[in-house]
């Protein structure tokens, strides 16, 4: 592509003419990574910064959470209107296929619309070039795909996608001898029915929105937080061992004690109970679904502890 057309896509042309009538406006572009394989298909990452990061590390923009991503495995810099792929010496390379063509293993590579870019072995990413339109109806495709309509949290279908592949990415760091640190938390508002009861179930459904909307705050992006029944959510951190765990699960149950959500003329109070579980008390471990059955039943069973036992408190692993 010459430097005259690359600036052509990005910049809006009107063409008057004589009659008064007007040609079709060329809409300004922006460069994007859509994600169509991986862990987060469907995202689109904004390549809206001079260099943007790709790795598994928490120092990478744009965080892709797969085993066979480096820490730091790629780089796309903008240069003027162009925008250059680099691998920064991978471990297991970074691939780019354009016109159809075969995947081709790359230090350097100038984009161009609609390449595919292959991170790792399992994570294909798409270059391209939307405008303002394109870029927020992907948006809106890939949320409601994945987040709970009513309150923004992470829906239960993409919380167990993402908690198996947390859990085999443990099982096989711990079969390599390596520290795996995996927590979950649970958590259910107490007496919810007699709030719904009492205020009507639209404001159950605003107690439900502050509480996503507070417990956000608190936590790392790289966390996943989901909406998993009514008013039953979980938290699934990555990097937490079990003492961290209870002291974040503590800190949530603190915020939402403290929660003044307003409903017309009055304001509702809600309390929380909490179950925690860690990776490193599950046994006989063979595959991650049973993995995953494990860790579910033993923070279910402390969430149920924690509500037997007088609620509003944390009850986890000794």
């Amino acid at each position: 592509m010459e430097p005259e057309d690359f600036e052509q896509t990005r910049t809006a042309i009107l063409v008057v003419a004589e009659s008064g009538s007007h040609a079709p406006v060329v809409v300004p572009r922006s460069p994007y990574l859509t994600a169509i394989a991986g862990p987060r298909a469907g995202e689109t990452y904004p390549l809206d910064r001079e260099e943007t990061i790709l790795g598994r590390g928490r120092e990478a923009t744009v965080v892709i959470d797969s085993d066979g991503v480096s820490r730091k495995h790629a780089r796309v810099v903008k240069q003027g209107d162009e925008c250059v792929l680099e691998d920064l010496g991978s471990r297991n390379g970074t691939f780019v296929q354009q016109d159809g063509k075969e995947d081709v293993r790359v230090r350097f590579r100038r984009l161009m619309d609609g390449d595919r870019i292959q991170v790792g072995t399992e994570v294909i990413l798409r270059f391209d070039l939307l405008d303002e339109r394109e870029a927020k109806l992907q948006k809106q495709l890939y949320e409601s795909a994945v987040r709970d309509a009513l309150t923004g949290a992470y829906n239960r279908q993409f919380f167990q996608d993402r908690f198996v592949k947390e859990l085999a990415a443990a099982m096989a760091t711990a079969a390599q001898g390596g520290p795996v640190a995996l927590a979950m938390i649970m958590l259910d508002v107490d007496h919810f029915k007699k709030i719904n009861d009492t205020w009507g179930h639209p404001a159950g459904d605003a107690v439900l929105q502050a509480l996503v909307a507070a417990i956000s705050k608190k936590l790392r992006p790289d966390v996943v937080f989901a909406r998993i029944g009514g008013e039953e959510f979980v938290v699934l951190a990555r990097g937490v061992d079990r003492a961290t765990a209870l002291t974040l699960a503590e800190r949530l149950r603190e915020t939402l004690e403290a929660l003044v959500i307003p409903w017309k003329t009055h304001t509702i109070p809600i309390t929380s109970s909490l179950g925690v579980a860690s990776f490193d008390e599950l046994r006989n471990l063979t595959t991650p679904d049973l993995a995953a059955d494990q860790l579910m039943t033993l923070a279910d069973e402390r969430l149920y502890a924690a509500k037997s036992g007088g609620r509003n408190r944390v009850v986890g692993p000794r």
